[in-house]
């Protein structure tokens, strides 16, 4: 694949950024700077995916301490997350900012 060809998919590419995810203004800043394409809806798993590939999904943390939190202090609510991401075969990849 060329660069041109490159472009010319990456173009193509919508993202889904969940609803109820609050501190993502910074990233919506810059997607619309960039002209990436995004629409905002809700997601069962993650906070962004991409349309059409519901396979795989993002879960951002905004720090260790948001890392820390999800492991130790709400555990519970982050491996059910995980298990359904599993039992869906769905791949949840945790970017920490």
């Amino acid at each position: 694949m060329n660069n041109f060809d490159l472009e010319k998919t990456l173009s193509t590419i919508v993202y889904i950024f969940d609803s109820r995810e609050k501190k993502n203004d910074h990233i919506k800043a810059y997607f619309e700077k960039h002209g990436i394409q995004f629409k905002v809806q809700k997601l069962d798993e993650g906070d962004y995916q991409i349309e059409g590939n519901p396979n795989i999904t993002v879960d951002r943390k905004q720090n260790m301490q948001e890392v820390y939190n999800c492991v130790v202090n709400d555990k519970s609510r982050f491996m059910k997350e995980v298990r359904r991401c599993y039992q869906k075969r769905i791949k949840l990849y945790v970017l920490i900012e």
